[in-house]
Parts: C-alpha cells; sequence; structure tokens
C-alpha cells in the first residue's frame, strides 16, 4: 500500500492493525514505511492493483475503526483522523 507514517499512519501499527480490501478485513505486515505499508492478502482471492482499501473504517465496530487504532495506538480518535496528510485521498461517508 502506497501508504505510511509520512501520511499519518502511524509506527505503532507496525504488525497491530488491519485494513479492508473487498469486505475482507486483512492484517498489515511488518514495519510500517515513510511510504508503503504492506498488508495480507491471503484471503483476499483475486486481489489486485488498483482495488481500493479501506485504511479507517468509519464503523466504530470495524477493527480499523479510528477508535481501535487510537487504542492501539494509546491516543484519542481525533487524532488518527488528524493525521493524514495531503496525499492521501479522504472519502466521507454517512
Amino acid at each position: 500500500m502506497p501508504v505510511g507514517y509520512a501520511d499519518g499512519y502511524l509506527r505503532r501499527l507496525s504488525n497491530r492493525s488491519t485494513m479492508r480490501i473487498r469486505g475482507v478485513d486483512v492484517p498489515v505486515r511488518g514495519r510500517i514505511a515513510m511510504g508503503q505499508v504492506i498488508i495480507d492478502l491471503t484471503d483476499v482471492p483475486g486481489a489486485a492493483v488498483g482495488d481500493e482499501v479501506e485504511i479507517i473504517s468509519n464503523d466504530p465496530a470495524n477493527p480499523h475503526s479510528a477508535e481501535d487504532l487510537a487504542r492501539l495506538c494509546d491516543t484519542i480518535p481525533y487524532e488518527i483522523t488528524c493525521r493524514p496528510g495531503n496525499r492521501a485521498r479522504r472519502v466521507l461517508e454517512d
């Protein structure tokens, strides 16, 4: 994934967080780098370059919600949502 700590995705999430692709929550693997994150696509057959990946969910029940990511980083959800920089595309849903 072309997102990393330079984009506000905290290094504390290394090997601890998830993202969602094709409706499947997948684990982040390895250390978060400045401009990239590795996700494990083992359980997502057919995943391909260009697929949309949800990094932060607006559903507090999801394991990659701002609330859960904040808990993993020992911070507050507001910090998680304010960290993404200019390279990140933001999509707000109701």
